[in-house]
């Protein structure tokens, strides 16, 4: 997959011009509430974004950011936080977790790889910080849309404060759970990370989860 586009927001002026991306497609586009907008330098930058655990990242075409997410690096002090993820998976340490967040879209970039790429570099951050399991929350019915690239349901939804419904999604970046749901990511994967022990614990646990549900989408197509 070609990433020439994708940068990490590495500066003040960086983190700016994702601020003021995300503002005008969450809060201007979407017409959501978000707690730390800033309605008058029309801009979203959260704490969140300058703590040293997380990393925010973004494309840029011709000038313009187009799309953006965080990834967040958990630690012990997540646990209260994630509730419902590490009750299910009460196994898996905080310190084999990350949580992508603030995941956004140009409309113009919606259909063509944004995503797959934004999810891409997740992967590879995961392989980089050495995690090998990873949590979003999206709206329900974006749910196909995250089966598609190998995300399932783990848990029920619920209603945030902020964003309204939501759905609990994980994803297992290791190379049994991608192939089992015929992504090609996998073989990538394996080119650079052996499976962790946790990999039949989480399939397992999923399986909980999902019986009598229908099956998986099949994840589409991560790398060019």
């Amino acid at each position: 997959m070609d990433m020439h586009d994708v940068r990490v927001v590495v500066t003040p002026d960086d983190l700016a011009r994702v601020g003021a991306f995300r503002y005008r497609i969450y809060v201007e586009e979407q017409g959501k509430h978000a707690a730390h907008a800033d309605h008058v330098a029309r801009t979203l930058i959260e704490p969140l974004d300058h703590t040293a655990s997380s990393i925010v990242y973004y494309i840029e075409r011709e000038g313009a950011v187009v799309a953006t997410m965080r990834a967040e690096f958990l630690d012990d002090d997540a646990r209260a936080r994630h509730a419902a993820a590490f009750d299910t998976f009460d196994f898996m340490p905080p310190s084999q977790v990350m949580h992508f967040t603030r995941l956004m879209v140009a409309p113009s970039a919606r259909s063509a790889d944004a995503t797959p790429k934004l999810l891409f570099l997740g992967f590879a951050l995961a392989v980089l910080k050495d995690r090998c399991f990873g949590l979003l929350s999206c709206k329900p019915e974006l749910v196909p849309v995250f089966e598609r690239y190998a995300c399932l349901q783990y848990a029920e939804g619920y209603i945030d404060t902020e964003c309204g419904a939501q759905v609990p999604m994980a994803i297992l970046g290791e190379t049994h759970y991608l192939r089992e749901r015929a992504a090609p990511l996998a073989d990538w994967l394996a080119d650079h990370r052996a499976d962790s022990p946790y990999t039949q614990h989480v399939l397992e646990r999923i399986a909980r989860f999902h019986a009598g549900r229908p099956r998986a989408r099949p994840a589409c197509r991560l790398v060019a």
